[in-house]
């Protein structure tokens, strides 16, 4: 009997995304022969039970599914569900141009969760240890060289590994894509999304509020600890005024911006700000290397 020789496959990129992928192909079972190795160039950030991580996700019904049973070990965290949508544009938050979206329409018990960056990272770490998948963290892919059996990889620390497969999951501007030479088409929106949590005299409801304005919208996402997390997005130069502004100046601003739809803010936490981009790969599969997730294509958060 020929034994089948093993196929290696390397995931370059730790985030959710990459992670996740890497899971679901460890799931596969022992029997496939299969080896997996994830590289990434940061070593993961932990969570934390007393800090909610600025950087959160709106998470679906579907990516809850596609989750698996990962999703027990995020929700007997801390996950905060939302269970209706309330969008607008103009002065009148409960005007003509209003629209609600209410889970109960469709006889669902929430229409996803807001769920923190970090914790999706650690859970699938954490169930990634237990695992045969082999983390390597500090290093980042240089070159790649497709051969006719395998792939060979460049990496930062100088060493050189082969694969049968890489996936590329290290993000919009993508290492892995470049490498391999696969073009992207972008689009700088020329606007960034502040980020932060703020304290909100009314209850938020587990409601996401969200409101349209000239310069992009401004969404209001319910957090588990009654705070709500912002995503406001403004053009470069408004933003670079509301970070450096002091965080008087900055709540008056974001009050105004919220139509008190959620009465008087504040305090805040600390504001980050991510540049707005789109970015779509021409094509996702080349020489050996497939991408995934952002780094096959990014899209404002919006339409995320």
């Amino acid at each position: 009997m020929v034994r089948r020789r093993r196929f290696e496959v390397i995931v370059a990129g730790a985030g959710p995304v990459g992670l996740l992928f890497a899971l679901r192909m460890a799931r596969l079972g022992p029997g496939q022969d299969l080896h997996l190795r994830i590289i990434d160039a940061h070593a993961p950030d932990g969570w934390r039970q007393d800090d909610v991580d600025a950087r959160v996700y709106a998470l679906s019904r579907e990516s809850q599914r596609l989750l698996g049973d990962s999703w027990a070990g995020l929700e007997s965290r801390r996950v905060s569900p939302y269970r209706r949508m309330h969008v607008w544009e103009g002065d009148a938050p409960f005007g003509n141009s209003a629209i609600t979206f209410d889970s109960a329409d469709i006889g669902e018990p929430d229409l996803g969760h807001i769920v923190e960056d970090r914790l999706i990272r650690s859970v699938l770490l954490d169930e990634l240890s237990r695992t045969d998948v082999e983390m390597t963290f500090g290093v980042s892919v240089e070159t790649l060289c497709p051969g006719e059996k395998s792939i060979e990889l460049g990496l930062s620390d100088g060493r050189a590994v082969t694969a049968d497969l890489v996936v590329g999951a290290d993000g919009t501007n993508s290492r892995v894509r470049a490498a391999i030479g696969i073009d992207a088409i972008r689009k700088d929106y020329v606007q960034r999304a502040i980020v932060a949590h703020v304290v909100t005299e009314k209850d938020h409801n587990e409601t996401a509020w969200q409101r349209f304005l000239p310069a992009g919208p401004v969404a209001f996402l319910p957090l588990s600890d009654g705070r709500s997390s912002i995503v406001w997005t403004n053009s470069n130069s408004a933003a670079d005024r509301l970070l450096d502004a002091d965080d008087a100046e900055f709540l008056s601003a974001l009050q105004q911006a919220s139509a008190d739809v959620l009465g008087r803010l504040g305090p805040c936490t600390r504001r980050f700000a991510f540049p707005l981009a789109l970015s779509h790969a021409v094509r996702y599969t080349r020489d050996r290397v497939a991408l995934i997730g952002d780094s096959a294509h990014a899209v404002h958060p919006l339409a995320g």
